[in-house]
């Protein structure tokens, strides 16, 4: 079992958001959870990678139930795309570079043929790169926070709908893209 949840209950201003969930993950599996807003779809993503915590029950990772340094392990296999388009401040490739700086990233080397092939996938331009967060749409915005996801080279994507700014077609190519 790759990741658990038991028993999961998790309450904002006294309204249950989640009670009683359950959900197991075995290696390999692609999951998507639907359903409407505010019913704690991107609250399960949070728990797993410690950015929120349960009122009840348990997460496990790796048979490993989660804590403040087990969750560190989990953060270095997943790669996390958040619904907030508000990503960042500056230039596109300093937000590019600042995640690509972290520690748990240290590993990464600066490849600018796979920069090139993973903004070709999302149909950006190199150019992006010089343009400045403020000046680009919410659909690039979505692209580049998925090309950042793509070279962190994870095997874990958790991916917090990440094509609501997108067209039709790029939703199809997102999606056969973790699909495949």
């Amino acid at each position: 079992m790759l990741i658990e949840y038991r028993e999961i209950k998790v309450a904002h201003d006294d309204i249950d958001v989640l009670s009683d969930f359950n959900l197991e993950v075995n290696e390999g599996e692609k999951v998507l959870i639907y359903g409407k807003s505010g019913m704690g779809k991107s609250t399960i993503l949070k728990l797993l990678l410690g950015f929120a915590h349960p009122d009840n029950g348990e997460i496990y990772f790796e048979g490993r139930e989660l804590d403040k340094k087990s969750v560190w392990e989990v953060r270095k296999r997943v790669a996390y795309v958040s619904q907030d388009l508000d990503i960042a401040e500056g230039r596109v490739s300093d937000f590019v570079d600042s995640v690509l700086s972290y520690k748990a990233n240290s590993q990464l080397e600066g490849d600018g043929e796979r920069m090139e092939e993973a903004l070709g996938l999302l149909e950006l331009d190199m150019s992006i790169l010089n343009k400045q967060m403020t000046d680009i749409s919410g659909g690039e915005k979505q692209r580049i926070a998925l090309t950042v996801a793509i070279l962190l080279r994870r095997d874990i994507f958790l991916l917090d709908e990440v094509t609501s700014a997108v067209d039709p077609e790029m939703k199809v190519k997102i999606v056969d893209y973790f699909n495949s």
